[in-house]
């Protein structure tokens, strides 16, 4: 079995109070730093992507903790990193931007077999184009889902520990 690096991002020491993670917790998120092992998932590591930039070589080797409001920088390179992303997906034109929905059915019945999973989703306060079907897309949203969590514990003054998973809890919680 291939053990993968695990990384923790929580408002308090995983490695005191507990492995108490899922993707979606209010207590913590992780992220894998290892090879993916579907090559379709390769360049679209988006949070990863971000803090390998921040934090450099010390990314995934050692731990980090950040007071509260300190930490602000990291949330600014991941929204930076958000609008680079949207600004390769195709937008809702401005005049629609107020009923995407209508707008979306309209452009469907265009080519209704062709863009059968063709959806709209908001991403920082603007509407685009998303293929429900489409890795990309898909991942895009979990990292806009990733960069609320850390925004909102930003903006409630918790401090972020930033911890490389132990070899146990990572064989513990794959």
């Amino acid at each position: 079995m291939i053990m993968k690096n695990k990384i923790v991002l929580s408002r308090q020491d995983y490695k005191t109070y507990g492995y108490y993670d899922s993707v979606f917790t209010q207590n913590g998120n992780t992220m894998e730093i290892g090879e993916p092992s579907n090559n379709d998932w390769i360049g679209l590591e988006y949070e990863k992507e971000v803090f390998k930039e921040l934090l450099g070589e010390d990314f995934g080797k050692k731990d980090f903790y950040y007071e509260p409001d300190t930490w602000n920088f990291i949330v600014d390179a991941i929204e930076n990193k958000l609008k680079e992303i949207l600004k390769t997906i195709k937008k809702v034109p401005e005049e629609h931007q107020q009923d995407p929905i209508k707008y979306i059915r309209a452009y469907k019945e265009q080519d209704y077999r062709g863009l059968f999973y063709e959806d709209v989703r908001e991403f920082l306060g603007e509407w685009y184009h998303i293929n429900s079907k489409n890795n990309r897309d898909s991942k895009l949203h979990y990292f806009q889902m990733f960069y609320h969590n850390l925004k909102n514990n930003y903006k409630e003054g918790h401090p972020l520990y930033i911890s490389v998973a132990t070899v146990e809890d990572q064989k513990k919680y794959p």
